[in-house]
């Protein structure tokens, strides 16, 4: 029996030393030995790399920057996000004929105290306001409080009395106003301050109120008649 185990195992070198190992064994008496065999990952007896048996940890595990966004990116500016902010009061002019304007961007606030028409309009139009042209002298002094009024309000407002014309451009902005003349039978009266500079200016700068919270409506399901109103 051990012959044919040896012959069977011939056939390769590491046969050949098992054989032996069985051969010395048998011819000592001893039991043989058992002979743990370490099998190869291919016939050449290279045992294969552990690199290329584990996969790179570095390669299964992804990039912590890539699953959480950048904080910064997903939170939106809080500046850009209150149109508040935009709001600026100008402060035109000199002396006692000084014009407190803000620019809403389509409507305008201003304040002015005994301030002569010619100028209110050309402190305005410096600043955004519809241009102005006139055949008549408008020096006459103004006094207003207005908060996001139209254009054309403050027009109707500080040429009271006076005849003029309203011009459009392409996109229906005022662009300019055309006066014309004091109408002879005007009366006219500087209207009297209606509130401070300084009311005004916390009027201005003061954040804009939340909206009221929609109230909910209950909708009575089909076939269900509608509750009636409680009576006092």
């Amino acid at each position: 029996m051990i012959g044919d185990l040896a012959k069977r195992m011939i056939g390769s070198r590491r046969g050949m030393v098992l054989a032996a190992i069985l051969l010395a064994g048998a011819l000592l008496g001893a039991p043989p030995a058992v002979v743990a065999q370490q099998v190869p990952a291919d016939e050449t007896g290279v045992m294969p790399d552990a690199a290329a048996v584990a996969p790179d940890a570095a390669a299964v595990m992804p990039d912590a920057a890539a699953v959480a966004p950048d904080a910064a990116a997903v939170t939106p500016d809080a500046a850009a996000a209150d149109p508040a902010t935009a709001a600026k009061v100008q402060t035109l002019g000199d002396g006692d004929q000084k014009l407190f304007l803000v620019d809403h961007h389509g409507t305008w606030s201003m304040h002015a105290e005994n301030v002569t028409t010619e100028q209110i309009f050309r402190l305005w139009s410096e600043n955004g306001g519809p241009q102005i042209t006139t055949k008549s002298l408008l020096d006459r002094p103004y006094t207003l409080s207005v908060h996001r009024l139209e254009p054309e309000r403050i027009v109707e407002r500080v040429l009271e009395g006076y005849s003029y014309t309203l011009h459009y451009d392409a996109d229906a902005r005022l662009e300019r106003v055309r006066v014309y003349s004091l109408s002879p039978t005007a009366m006219f009266k500087t209207p009297r301050l209606v509130e401070t500079l300084g009311k005004w200016k916390e009027v201005e700068t003061a954040a804009p109120a939340a909206a009221p919270e929609p109230v909910p409506v209950e909708v009575p399901a089909e076939g269900v008649p509608a509750a009636e109103p409680a009576t006092p």
